[in-house]
């Protein structure tokens, strides 16, 4: 039986800084990475992508919290509004 490793959010968001400081690392080691444009955090999801891949089913399985993934979808729409709102009073 292999474990499940249960992420809240706030680790989601500490992985997530991680991934963005390991993702700016690596394109400084391989210049490969910033002649193609690929964004640092991009790079640092992969890694992240790769290394919870590699542990699956065999160290532990990752699940993650998905509370901020319904924040993102609402906190656009509410930006655009106050700026059209902002916007139409110039």
């Amino acid at each position: 039986m292999v474990p499940t490793l249960k992420i809240s959010a706030v680790q989601v968001l500490g992985l997530a800084a991680l991934g963005v400081v390991a993702g700016e690392w690596l394109k400084r080691r391989l210049p490969l990475l910033d002649r193609l444009n690929i964004p640092a955090p991009i790079v640092g999801g992969m890694l992240y992508a790769a290394a919870a891949l590699a542990m699956r089913g065999r160290v532990a399985n990752v699940e993650a919290d998905t509370v901020l993934r319904d924040v993102e979808k609402t906190v656009p729409r509410l930006s655009r509004s106050w700026w059209c709102r902002l916007w139409a009073r110039s």
